[in-house]
């Protein structure tokens, strides 16, 4: 899924080709600045690990748990997400392509998420529990898997020695008879796509519309990467910290399918809420709120009007939401489902890339010439605001429920709190305009350019 929406205003931060690999994740600045935000990022695994084990000797009170832990996974998340707004300086395009929602994919996502969660209250229903468990068990071990490993290595790399990150220690190489398998999983084969472009630009000669050298050369230069894709997706690199990160995440799902122990379901929640944050973008604020009201609309049905959400969360033995235990023995807990922390967690992160766009403005600099460090001190005034509103949506959440005694659908209270924090602080800033005009397209990214270029009183007064 891309985004479709169009503006004005755009984000795009290119990063330098390096040979040999991608732009490196750390943090390379010994400033001060630099290590109070890296220290930051490490203190809120450190907050997680402490919760988890101070509730495995005597659980804390639920609701100082619901915060010591979504604040940290927000935090965590929306920095790894400042990676999307990373583009290659030669080609143009997105260096990590994350997951992109669109107008439409926003309206129809409440609607695919009734049919899923129907789907599965029947199958509790009349398949009966311990089948249903066993098959979503093994999915979510699959891709908790990688989640985890991933999370190990955003963790673990710029504490590593760059030995560490060398990725020509393992290499795969895939014969080319199985070429047939990637281009079925992709959908389409690189082959098939070549005629298509040729047709494109046969039908822009017809036409009589000369195209700017410039645009040609840009073209030229984006496909020669495409036409070579056949070669080298055949072969895959791995260095030493990929690999140390993904077996001790296998080691984790391991143990956590033979215990079931609450801290290890909790760990592999975590790593999912942490990069769906870090990988999904909604492509602008427009986007996210058609999300967020929809599913606003989608929780306050499921959770008030039928049975069946409640079930389904009681029911579901997977990774799918967070564990915050009240009595130890026999284990008596509350739940908070992963969509609570993910749908306005996505937002937030937006938010942070918004600060970070503003930044770059303020700095006068081309955003073009600027790889992305996760870790760079900058004016996080609307991320900020929106986390402590979330913070506080989440609050109002658990005093309602504990006080009537009954599940409460936690988007009611969180979309209403996120959403006016968040336009509320850009009516106060004067910026409502450029929070509606905000975009994350990788494919404009020349265009996303321009204003920052020809409107120096824009930036004067970011």
């Amino acid at each position: 899924m891309s985004s479709s929406a169009t503006g004005d205003t755009a984000a795009g931060f290119a990063a330098p080709a390096e040979a040999g690999g991608s732009p490196t994740l750390d943090c390379i600045s010994t400033s001060s600045k630099c290590q109070v935000s890296l220290a930051l990022f490490y203190g809120c695994f450190a907050c997680l690990a402490v919760v988890m084990a101070a509730s495995w000797v005597s659980p804390l009170p639920v609701l100082l748990q619901m915060g010591l832990y979504t604040a940290p996974i927000i935090y965590v998340g929306s920095h790894l997400s400042l990676k999307q707004n990373e583009v290659d300086a030669i080609t143009g395009e997105k260096v990590n392509r994350g997951e992109s929602m669109d107008r439409t994919d926003a309206m129809l996502f409440p609607v695919f998420g009734s049919i899923a969660l129907f789907s599965l209250y029947l199958a509790y229903k009349f398949l009966g529990a311990v089948w249903v468990n066993m098959l979503l068990t093994l999915y979510l071990s699959g891709v908790g898997l990688v989640a985890l490993g991933e999370t190990i290595f955003a963790v673990a790399r710029p504490l590593c020695s760059p030995s560490f990150h060398d990725d020509s220690w393992f290499v795969v190489h895939l014969p080319n008879r199985l070429l047939w398998i990637r281009q079925w999983l992709a959908g389409a084969s690189a082959k098939s796509e070549q005629p298509q472009q040729q047709e494109g630009e046969e039908a822009k000669e017809e036409k009589g519309k000369g195209e700017d050298k410039k645009t040609k050369e840009k073209e030229e230069a984006m496909e020669e990467p495409h036409e070579q894709r056949g070669a080298a997706d055949l072969t895959w690199r791995f260095s030493p910290l990929w690999v140390l990160s993904h077996l001790a995440a296998l080691g984790i799902c391991g143990l956590w399918l033979v215990t079931k122990h609450w801290a290890l379901h909790n760990i592999l929640a975590i790593a999912f809420c942490i990069q769906a944050i870090a990988i999904v973008s909604v492509g602008s604020f427009g986007v996210a709120s058609i999300l967020l009201c929809g599913l606003f609309v989608y929780d306050v049905f499921w959770v008030f009007g039928t049975e069946v959400m409640v079930s389904v969360a009681k029911a579901f033995e997977g990774p799918a939401k967070l564990i915050f235990p009240v009595q130890l023995s026999p284990l008596q807990y509350s739940i908070l489902g992963l969509g609570d922390i993910v749908i306005p967690g996505v937002l937030i992160a937006m938010c942070l890339r918004f600060d970070n766009y503003l930044h770059h403005q303020q700095q006068n600099a081309a955003t073009e010439s600027h790889a992305v460090d996760i870790h760079q001190r900058f004016a996080k005034f609307y991320f900020c605001v929106v986390l402590c509103f979330y913070e506080l949506g989440l609050l109002t959440t658990g005093i309602v429920m504990l006080a009537a005694q009954h599940p409460q659908p936690a988007l009611l209270y969180l979309v209403p709190y996120c959403l006016f924090s968040l336009f509320g602080a850009a009516a106060l800033n004067g910026k409502v305009k450029e929070v509606l005009a905000y975009k994350e397209e990788g494919e404009n990214t020349e265009s996303s350019a321009k204003p920052l270029a020809q409107d120096p009183t824009e930036k004067k007064e970011n």
